[in-house]
């Protein structure tokens, strides 16, 4: 598998050469060079600690320990776009993600994420691909390596509607377990709607993954939801609800119903400055009683974008 994936990662950075030598000339032609940056520090009370990325996604399921534990939590993030035109678009980013637990330090957690991407506009569909390589530490130690393709469509369905259609394939590759290195098959489909007067926008997904390990009672099937809303408040408070449903059926005889809410609170203090608090809840519901859990995080943060 190792070698399809290498295979494909070369036909990719040809495809990018190829697109990087017809874009030249439009790029000679724009003046435009787009940029952003992000730094996001804050504190977050935890009462279940457990190994969780960035995206949400649960690192190690054989983690069932109740811990309770304060942590300090930063995340950057930059993006630079380096060919900019009205159709084709290339940029390159990386994210760094950071949580530091006062007590527990066994469950640090160290994200290290890079982006390299393009996208094709012919109105109303852009098509894009991605290539996100990925490392994660756990107290200090290396813990998971992986590579992600993925491949989407969007489609602006009406003045107001969007759409976005993508597959992932993704390579996992656990430093310390060779018994849970595998691949997952991801595809989701997303829509959202906004509001006609700016105020804010609703949104929806439904998923499929198809996930295979070496081990056998890591390799599981899945099918996620989630609905949620954002707008604008009075006082130019921005409110975001989002709830979450993950049906999980492993072929160890095992399957487990998660469920997700999560609200947050947010307002400019200032151009670039922004503060933001943000409550999550997640059950996890399972026919190994071992695997059940209820977990609160509660957090206070200050968002400084360019």
């Amino acid at each position: 598998m190792k070698g399809v994936l290498n295979f494909v990662l070369i036909v990719l950075f040809v495809f990018i050469l190829f697109l990087s030598a017809n874009a030249e000339e439009a790029k000679a032609n724009s003046r435009i060079k787009l940029y952003s940056l992000q730094v996001k520090v804050g504190f977050q009370y935890d009462d279940h600690v457990r190994l969780d990325d960035n995206n949400g996604a649960l690192l190690d399921e054989d983690d069932t320990e109740n811990e309770k534990d304060f942590a300090f939590e930063g995340y950057f993030s930059s993006d630079y776009t380096f060919i900019n035109t009205k159709a084709f678009k290339m940029g390159a980013g990386y994210s760094h993600y950071q949580t530091l637990y006062g007590d527990v330090h066994e469950y640090n957690l160290t994200g290290s994420i890079g982006t390299l991407y393009t996208k094709y506009h012919l109105d109303p569909f852009t098509l894009a691909f991605s290539y996100v390589p990925s490392y994660f530490m756990v107290d200090s130690e290396g813990y998971l390596l992986r590579h992600e393709l993925k491949p989407e469509i969007r489609w602006k369905v009406g003045k107001n509607i969007f759409t976005r259609l993508s597959y992932s394939y993704r390579q996992n590759d656990y430093l310390s377990d060779d018994t849970r290195d595998g691949y997952a098959n991801n595809m989701s489909l997303d829509v959202y709607y906004c509001f006609s007067n700016n105020r804010g926008y609703l949104f929806g997904e439904i998923g499929y993954e198809d996930n295979t390990a070496s081990r056998m009672n890591e390799c599981y099937e899945q099918v996620a939801t989630k609905l949620g809303i954002s707008f604008k408040l009075p006082a130019e408070i921005n409110l975001d609800l989002v709830g979450k449903y993950y049906n999980r059926n492993y072929h160890a005889e095992r399957e487990d119903h998660q469920y997700f809410a999560g609200i947050s609170l947010s307002r400019e203090l200032d151009e670039n400055l922004e503060a933001l608090a943000e409550f999550d809840y997640t059950k996890n519901n399972s026919s190994m009683e071992l695997y059940e859990y209820a977990r609160k995080v509660a957090s206070l943060s200050v968002v400084v974008s360019y």
